[in-house]
């Protein structure tokens, strides 16, 4: 039986040796097929989910691309952000959500660690506005490819899709905010 401790699953020493009983009880063939299944399972989903980043990464280096930008900015974590920062609203606002994010953080562990409620609080807070943010990027997105807010909350719900679908569509690059003009 499992059980939770802490938050976290917990697997009793009678369950392990129940599994390895189950396990020993199998034909040497039935083990082999059983570890080879395991083995075809995570490698299928490996080599799937390397196809879905290589596409993702390809998706996001042509929406770089398509705003002018050099298609090699997406490979660097972080800076692929505040370049689309950059290119969809300000790059200011990439570096006040890392503000918001580091203090959301900040104040909800010293809150949980035995610190005032008010400092939970003030991370919940904190964590709201890196949501609101989210929101208004992804609409910023949205509209700096010519799209509007139902294509917005795709970008919210189906992320990874609807890059692909700028990334790969027909979508051009307008400008921020959805107008010609320079990037800030």
């Amino acid at each position: 039986m499992l059980t939770y401790v802490n938050g976290l699953l917990a697997v009793s020493d009678a369950d392990i040796a129940e599994l390895e009983n189950a396990v020993n009880s199998l034909s040497p063939e039935e083990q082999e097929a059983l570890v080879f299944g395991a083995v075809g399972v995570v490698t299928v989903a490996v080599v799937v989910g390397l196809v879905w980043y290589i596409l993702q990464v390809v998706a996001q280096w042509c929406l770089f691309s398509k705003a002018g930008e050099p298609g090699w900015k997406c490979l660097i974590p972080f800076y692929n952000y505040y370049t689309q920062y950059k290119l969809t609203w300000n790059g200011s606002v990439f570096w006040t959500e890392m503000a918001m994010i580091f203090a959301a953080s900040f104040l909800s562990n010293m809150s949980q660690n035995g610190g005032p409620a008010i400092l939970g609080i003030l991370g919940s807070v904190c964590a709201f506005a890196v949501f609101v943010i989210g929101v208004i990027s992804a609409y910023k997105l949205s509209v700096s490819y010519g799209h509007g807010v139902g294509f917005a909350i795709g970008l919210l719900l189906l992320h990874p899709i609807f890059i692909l679908i700028l990334g790969f569509g027909r979508s051009a690059y307008i400008g921020p905010n959805g107008e010609r003009g320079t990037v800030l």
